[in-house]
């Protein structure tokens, strides 16, 4: 995969040095003509600079993933009565080994700490969505194995998640705090390719 920058303000990817490089679009060429010395050197910042582009980048990321992670929350809880670390945890569950997942090992599949990794395992334990049990071959160890009744949740809250998602982002895409974000989202590369 090569590594892409874009052109600021514009969205545009290029490749990243070292490499061939792309001629700026038209309407850059024109913006750098008046604002460049006649070596081409930018006169004044009208160029963001790479580490000012990503903070804008993270900080609406950070927009998208909250505003996102709310709708997500509310659908699940008024449909599912399960909130959204919750389900997060039991798709981590069903996608993990069947023998089951240590408790560290979900808190960092989830980004959590470890309590909170622990109490969220609780809650669907108490809901016969998960079980706890012995590691098979530590004996100190506990894991969290999802149950039938678990893995049926996973499958049934799967398309409410995808459209809730899908839909989440198309509002995304017209709002000005967190446009630039999903753009890059939905035109990057993907790591496989």
């Amino acid at each position: 995969m090569v590594a892409t920058a874009s052109y600021p303000g514009y969205g545009l990817p290029v490749p990243a040095a070292p490499g061939p490089s792309l001629p700026l679009p038209h309407r850059a060429r024109k913006v750098l003509r008046r604002t460049a010395d006649p070596s081409g050197t930018p006169k004044g910042d009208i160029m963001r600079t790479r580490k000012e582009d990503s903070v804008e980048l993270w900080s609406q990321l950070s927009v998208l993933v909250a505003e996102v992670g709310t709708t997500l929350d509310r659908r699940l809880s008024e449909d599912f009565d399960l909130g959204l670390t919750d389900f997060l945890a039991l798709r981590a569950l069903s996608n993990g080994d069947p023998a089951g997942i240590r408790m560290n090992e979900l808190a960092q599949l989830l980004g959590l700490n470890q309590s909170s990794a622990t109490r969220a395992a609780q809650r669907l334990e108490t809901r016969g969505l998960a079980q706890k049990g012995a590691h098979g071959t530590d004996r100190r160890g506990v894991v969290v194995r999802i149950t039938d009744a678990g893995r049926s949740t996973v499958a049934d809250i799967g398309n409410l998640f995808r459209r809730e998602v899908g839909m989440a982002l198309e509002v995304a895409s017209v709002d000005s705090r967190t446009s630039s974000v999903v753009a890059r989202l939905r035109y990057a590369p993907t790591l496989d390719q």
